[in-house]
């Protein structure tokens, strides 16, 4: 019996059951779990930025409450309002101020019952005026004298004829324009006349009428001195810069005055004579005219 006679089919087999040379054995894919040390990195990383954020936070609401407090400053102190303020932020965000549609009945009315508003006075004294009156045939009768007046002359803006349309508003702008009537003289006055230098004649003469006729020579004198010494420019300046003023207590909006064209008065002598500012177009005495040609008054 031979003992080796198995040996070699142990030794096949073992070789049957190993692998062949180029055999692919099969891959295991390998678990992985983060260090301890990674985790911590991880866990700074994310409170770094929360802490950021929060100082971004801070520092956002402290702006906001320096900002608050420098606005609510300037309102204490009367360098804005809350209404400009708020323009202010409606005109930034493209917003546009409305006003209150009653506002402008509002501003007539604060305006109209103040009347006439007198803006300009001057005081004036006029010499030399000599009167001429001619008398009789060949004017055989004739007189002069002369006179010198004091007086003075008041001029202003007939408010209560504003209206409703006259108070136009700009949204756009946040301005009222208001349109007011053309200034005009409200008051023409003599308050002495002093007579002097008469002519001698040995005909009646009444000359208390030399003298009213050397009043109504004054008071014309008077008045159109004032005209042209720019008594209604200025007259007009002063009403612009009172109205102003006043309405800047009804609102907060801006205000421009302008003024209409000035009517010229009626002529002497028609049924149309302005019933404002009568006594700077005084009538002559009655019965008497003036000579163009002679500068003399005749009846």
């Amino acid at each position: 019996m031979n003992i080796y006679n198995d040996e070699p089919d142990v030794i096949e087999q073992q070789k049957r059951e190993l692998p062949p040379d180029n055999a692919v054995l099969p891959y295991e894919i390998p678990s992985y779990s983060p260090a301890v040390s990674e985790s911590k990195n991880e866990g700074a990383e994310r409170g770094g930025c929360a802490r950021g954020c929060m100082w971004l936070t801070a520092g956002v609401g402290g702006c906001l409450i320096v900002a608050l407090i420098g606005i609510g400053l300037a309102v204490i102190l009367g360098l804005t309002s809350i209404g400009a303020l708020v323009g202010g932020v409606s005109a930034a965000l493209g917003g546009v101020t409305r006003a209150d549609v009653n506002l402008s009945r509002t501003l007539v009315t604060s305006v109209q019952p103040l009347g006439v508003l007198v803006t300009f006075r001057t005081d004036s004294m006029i010499e030399n005026i000599r009167v001429g009156v001619q008398q009789n045939i060949g004017n055989a009768c004739g007189v002069a004298a002369s006179h010198m007046a004091t007086g003075g002359v008041e001029a202003g803006i007939d408010l209560s004829q504003i209206t409703d349309e006259d108070i136009v508003y700009d949204p756009l702008r946040n301005v009222y324009t208001i349109t007011l009537p053309a200034p005009i003289l409200t008051t023409c006055r003599i308050d002495t006349i002093q007579q002097y230098n008469r002519t001698f004649t040995l005909c009646p003469v009444n000359w208390d009428t030399v003298r009213a006729l050397a009043d109504y020579m004054a008071l014309i004198r008077l008045r159109d001195d004032a005209i042209a010494g720019g008594a209604l420019e200025r007259a007009a300046v002063e009403g612009a810069l009172r109205l102003t003023s006043l309405l800047q207590n009804v609102t907060d909006a801006g205000i421009e005055i302008v003024f209409r064209d000035p009517v010229p008065p009626a002529p002497a002598g028609e049924a149309d004579v302005i019933a404002l500012g009568a006594s700077c177009y005084p009538e002559p005495p009655a019965g008497w005219r003036l000579d163009p040609n002679t500068g003399g008054w005749t009846r």
